[in-house]
């Protein structure tokens, strides 16, 4: 145990007070006006996640049971399937999307769920759609658009081609 003199007491209590005082925050003890005091910190959380900015859409209702799943989803391939081959690709092996026969806007709805169900899923569903997309090259030439007037509004979207695959074919 240490012994403090008489001259290092007041030395020690300002040394003690300086430790504990900046623990010790309560914000009716800041002096200053509104605008002068600061902000007090965030309190720190260990397994904070950050949100995102912005806000999605609902979830889709589920439909069926757990064992029904994949057949329904392989119906909602075989319908955006025969989407492209009855609107895009018209019986022609490999067509351009400044082609297609787009009426509606439920025929644009179908087009971007066609173009993401092949982009987004690289996986399993890729091998069971009949149609491949094939971006324009990347040559820095401008990008030819396809445009498309709908009564429902404008569609402006890059030239994307599509092509007929077989079963089993391969990306291309």
């Amino acid at each position: 145990m240490a012994r403090l003199r008489d001259e290092d007491l007041e030395a020690a209590n300002v040394w003690v007070n300086a430790l504990f005082t900046s623990a010790h925050v309560v914000t009716d003890l800041r002096c200053g006006t509104p605008d002068e005091r600061s902000a007090l910190p965030r309190p720190a959380r260990r397994y904070e996640t950050r949100r995102a900015a912005h806000r999605g859409d609902f979830l889709a209702e589920k439909r069926g049971s757990p064992g029904q799943s994949r057949a329904i989803e392989r119906l909602r391939l075989l319908q955006l399937g025969r989407f492209v081959d009855e609107k895009i690709l018209r019986g022609a092996r490999r067509a351009p999307l400044g082609t297609a026969a787009l009426a509606s806007i439920d025929d644009v709805h179908s087009l971007l769920d066609a173009v993401k169900v092949h982009d987004l899923r690289a996986g399993r569903a890729r091998k069971l759609l009949s149609y491949r997309v094939v971006r324009p090259g990347t040559d820095r030439a401008p990008a030819a658009r396809a445009r498309f007037v709908l009564p429902d509004g404008l569609l402006d979207a890059p030239e994307l081609v599509f092509t007929r695959a077989g079963p089993g074919a391969r990306y291309g």
